[in-house]
Protein backbone atom coordinates (compact mmCIF):
# COMPACT_ATOMS: atom_id res chain seq x y z
CA UNK A 1 0.00 0.00 0.00
CA UNK A 2 2.65 2.52 1.02
CA UNK A 3 6.23 2.77 2.31
CA UNK A 4 5.17 2.96 5.95
CA UNK A 5 2.94 -0.11 5.60
CA UNK A 6 5.79 -2.12 4.11
CA UNK A 7 8.20 -1.12 6.91
CA UNK A 8 5.56 -1.95 9.53
CA UNK A 9 4.99 -5.41 8.05
CA UNK A 10 8.72 -6.07 7.75
CA UNK A 11 9.17 -5.02 11.37
CA UNK A 12 6.46 -7.45 12.53
CA UNK A 13 8.04 -10.32 10.55
CA UNK A 14 11.50 -9.61 11.97
CA UNK A 15 10.12 -9.57 15.52
CA UNK A 16 8.25 -12.84 14.93
CA UNK A 17 11.34 -14.56 13.48
CA UNK A 18 13.92 -13.01 15.84
CA UNK A 19 12.12 -12.15 19.11
CA UNK A 20 15.38 -11.38 20.96
CA UNK A 21 16.13 -8.55 18.50
CA UNK A 22 19.12 -10.27 16.88
CA UNK A 23 18.06 -8.97 13.44
CA UNK A 24 17.86 -5.31 14.44
CA UNK A 25 18.43 -3.36 11.24
CA UNK A 26 17.82 -0.15 9.37
CA UNK A 27 15.85 0.38 6.18
CA UNK A 28 14.13 3.02 4.17
CA UNK A 29 11.34 2.68 1.68
CA UNK A 30 10.15 5.17 -0.89
CA UNK A 31 7.61 5.31 -3.67
CA UNK A 32 7.55 7.75 -6.60
CA UNK A 33 4.53 8.93 -8.53
CA UNK A 34 6.00 10.41 -11.73
CA UNK A 35 4.32 13.22 -13.67
CA UNK A 36 5.36 15.73 -16.35
CA UNK A 37 7.07 18.12 -13.90
CA UNK A 38 8.88 15.53 -11.81
CA UNK A 39 7.59 13.20 -9.12
CA UNK A 40 5.91 13.03 -5.76
CA UNK A 41 8.04 11.11 -3.26
CA UNK A 42 6.56 9.15 -0.36
CA UNK A 43 9.36 8.21 2.05
CA UNK A 44 9.43 6.24 5.29
CA UNK A 45 12.48 5.53 7.39
CA UNK A 46 13.64 3.00 9.97
CA UNK A 47 16.86 4.46 11.47
CA UNK A 48 18.43 4.57 8.00
CA UNK A 49 20.76 7.37 6.81
CA UNK A 50 19.01 10.26 5.05
CA UNK A 51 18.27 10.27 1.36
CA UNK A 52 20.14 12.88 -0.69
CA UNK A 53 18.50 14.76 -3.55
CA UNK A 54 20.86 16.30 -6.08
CA UNK A 55 19.39 19.10 -8.17
CA UNK A 56 20.91 22.35 -9.37
CA UNK A 57 22.41 23.31 -6.00
CA UNK A 58 24.06 21.48 -3.11
CA UNK A 59 22.44 18.17 -2.24
CA UNK A 60 19.25 18.41 -0.21
CA UNK A 61 18.96 16.01 2.71
CA UNK A 62 15.64 14.19 3.07
CA UNK A 63 15.17 12.61 6.46
CA UNK A 64 12.42 11.40 8.74
CA UNK A 65 13.30 9.90 12.08
CA UNK A 66 12.30 6.29 12.55
CA UNK A 67 12.93 3.39 14.91
CA UNK A 68 15.18 0.42 14.14
CA UNK A 69 13.41 -2.58 12.66
CA UNK A 70 13.19 -5.77 14.69
CA UNK A 71 13.21 -4.27 18.17
CA UNK A 72 9.74 -3.17 19.15
CA UNK A 73 6.32 -4.30 18.06
CA UNK A 74 4.14 -1.53 16.67
CA UNK A 75 0.61 -1.60 15.42
CA UNK A 76 1.39 1.15 12.88
CA UNK A 77 4.49 2.76 11.40
CA UNK A 78 4.56 6.58 11.14
CA UNK A 79 2.96 8.07 8.02
CA UNK A 80 5.39 8.68 5.15
CA UNK A 81 7.01 12.02 4.45
CA UNK A 82 5.63 13.40 1.15
CA UNK A 83 7.50 15.93 -0.98
CA UNK A 84 8.10 16.99 -4.59
CA UNK A 85 11.10 16.20 -6.73
CA UNK A 86 11.79 18.08 -9.96
CA UNK A 87 12.49 16.56 -13.33
CA UNK A 88 16.26 16.10 -13.53
CA UNK A 89 16.75 15.56 -9.79
CA UNK A 90 18.83 12.56 -8.71
CA UNK A 91 17.73 10.72 -5.58
CA UNK A 92 20.41 8.77 -3.68
CA UNK A 93 19.81 6.17 -0.96
CA UNK A 94 22.86 4.59 0.67
CA UNK A 95 23.80 2.39 3.59
CA UNK A 96 25.82 3.63 6.55
CA UNK A 97 28.75 1.58 5.25
CA UNK A 98 29.23 4.30 2.63
CA UNK A 99 28.81 7.39 4.80
CA UNK A 100 30.67 6.11 7.88
CA UNK A 101 33.77 4.80 6.05
CA UNK A 102 36.91 6.43 7.47
CA UNK A 103 40.03 7.47 5.59
CA UNK A 104 43.57 6.96 6.90
CA UNK A 105 43.39 10.50 8.33
CA UNK A 106 40.17 9.68 10.21
CA UNK A 107 37.67 11.70 8.20
CA UNK A 108 34.38 10.08 7.18
CA UNK A 109 33.19 9.71 3.61
CA UNK A 110 29.97 11.45 4.67
CA UNK A 111 31.71 14.82 4.32
CA UNK A 112 32.62 14.04 0.70
CA UNK A 113 29.20 12.56 0.00
CA UNK A 114 27.50 15.82 0.96
CA UNK A 115 29.82 17.71 -1.41
CA UNK A 116 29.32 15.26 -4.30
CA UNK A 117 27.99 16.50 -7.60
CA UNK A 118 26.05 14.49 -10.14
CA UNK A 119 25.89 15.81 -13.67
CA UNK A 120 22.69 15.48 -15.67
CA UNK A 121 23.82 12.11 -17.07
CA UNK A 122 22.55 8.71 -16.05
CA UNK A 123 22.15 7.67 -12.43
CA UNK A 124 24.35 4.62 -13.15
CA UNK A 125 27.23 6.80 -14.37
CA UNK A 126 26.87 8.95 -11.25
CA UNK A 127 27.03 5.91 -8.96
CA UNK A 128 30.09 4.59 -10.82
CA UNK A 129 31.87 7.94 -10.28
CA UNK A 130 30.80 8.00 -6.62
CA UNK A 131 32.15 4.49 -6.04
CA UNK A 132 35.47 5.35 -7.73
CA UNK A 133 35.75 8.29 -5.34
CA UNK A 134 34.85 5.99 -2.42
CA UNK A 135 37.55 3.49 -3.43
CA UNK A 136 40.15 6.27 -3.76
CA UNK A 137 39.05 7.69 -0.37
CA UNK A 138 39.61 4.29 1.31
CA UNK A 139 43.10 4.14 -0.16
CA UNK A 140 43.14 0.37 -0.48
CA UNK A 141 41.79 -0.29 3.02
CA UNK A 142 38.89 -2.73 3.13
CA UNK A 143 35.37 -1.38 3.46
CA UNK A 144 34.45 -1.27 7.16
CA UNK A 145 30.79 -2.28 6.59
CA UNK A 146 28.42 -3.31 3.84
CA UNK A 147 27.97 -0.68 1.12
CA UNK A 148 24.71 -0.31 -0.76
CA UNK A 149 23.86 2.56 -3.10
CA UNK A 150 20.58 3.08 -4.96
CA UNK A 151 20.22 6.08 -7.27
CA UNK A 152 17.51 7.20 -9.64
CA UNK A 153 17.11 10.17 -11.93
CA UNK A 154 13.63 11.73 -12.06
CA UNK A 155 12.84 12.23 -15.73
CA UNK A 156 9.16 13.12 -15.63
CA UNK A 157 6.59 11.79 -18.08
CA UNK A 158 6.57 13.41 -21.53
CA UNK A 159 3.14 14.55 -22.63
CA UNK A 160 1.53 14.01 -19.21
Amino acid sequence: ESPHTLLGELNQRLIALFPAGEMMCTACCFDLLVDAAGATLQYSNAAHPPLLCFGDARPREIYRDGAFLGLESRTAWPEPHVLRLNAGDLLLAYSDGLSEQRSASGTSFEERLRDARFDRGSAAAGVEALMRDFDAFRGGAPAEDDVTVVALRVLGVLGA
